[in-house]
């Protein structure tokens, strides 16, 4: 280490190496410092590479690291999942976003959302072209959380089940509720309910299992233990009258009174699988 330190010290450039080689492609300034523990060498050093562009300042004391096979013009921009999950604590990409990951839609969202319990002055951030969109939550929402890879880079996302959860929950977040209908099949053939299961008696809105329940009846999705389950939902149902699509007319629509839901768009049966 003693070795490394006096050629960072040398060639600030061999601070990005240094970096790159552990495996940190974004870095705070506490992780340059195992490297440069001065700290006049170290800001002259972070300044040398920014202007230089070898690295870009995400935040205030976090980098990212710009590969060196991006070429002396560094046109180059970091995985957007990876940056998300850097610009607030704790952080994990979720609603459409999660969606585009676990492949249930088509559409490329043009926005990273980001879900957190970091409450936030600036709810969007441009950095580096790509826009980001975060959404603070209480910390009792703030579960069903893993680790996923790109290439040798982690970053955090909400699971399937949190995920289906989260755009029953915040459909306008998701694309819509009609994009949130398209995804539905595909995304129930692919959770494990008894997680889900789980997740729905620790979810604090209760809107999301009601809009569950009347779209697993409405569109006829094959689910395991089907009329249990149902019934099961059922008994944990609230009070009051949610709409299926809360960004949508607020009196069409009727009352399906089992689920506490009001209908108040289209739903056709899912095509066969």
């Amino acid at each position: 280490m003693n070795s490394i330190k006096r050629r960072v010290q040398g060639r600030p450039l061999d601070l990005v190496k240094s970096l790159s080689a552990a495996g940190k492609q974004v870095f705070t300034a506490d992780d340059a410092r195992k490297y440069l523990p001065e700290d006049a060498a170290l800001w002259l050093a972070l300044t040398r590479l920014q202007k230089a562009g070898w690295i870009k300042r995400l935040k205030r004391g976090v980098y990212l690291v710009v590969p060196l096979e991006a070429g002396v013009e560094r046109q180059w921009t970091e995985d957007a999942f990876v940056v998300a999950c850097s610009l607030a604590q704790p952080a994990a990409v979720a609603y459409w976003s999660a969606m585009r990951h676990w492949n249930w839609t088509t559409q490329v969202p043009q926005t990273v959302f980001v879900q957190t319990t970091q409450r936030k002055s600036a709810y969007t951030r441009t950095v580096l072209g790509v826009s980001y969109r975060f959404i603070p939550v209480v910390p009792n929402k703030f579960f069903g959380i893993r680790r996923e890879r790109i290439g040798a880079k982690m970053f955090s996302v909400t699971d399937r089940e949190k995920t289906i959860l989260d755009i029953l929950d915040r459909p306008d977040l998701s694309g819509g509720m009609p994009e949130v209908l398209s995804a539905l099949p595909t995304a129930t053939s692919q959770v494990e309910w008894e997680r889900l299961d789980a997740y729905l008696k620790k979810f604090p809105n209760r809107a999301a299992l009601k809009r569950l329940g009347v779209l697993v009846e409405a569109m006829g999705l094959p689910i395991p233990n089907r009329e249990v389950r149902l019934r099961r939902w059922q008994r944990m149902v609230s009070g009051g009258i949610a709409l299926l699509d809360p960004g949508g007319r607020r009196i069409a629509g009727r009352v399906r009174t089992a689920w506490g839901v009001r209908v108040n768009i289209p739903v056709h049966p899912a095509p066969p699988a």
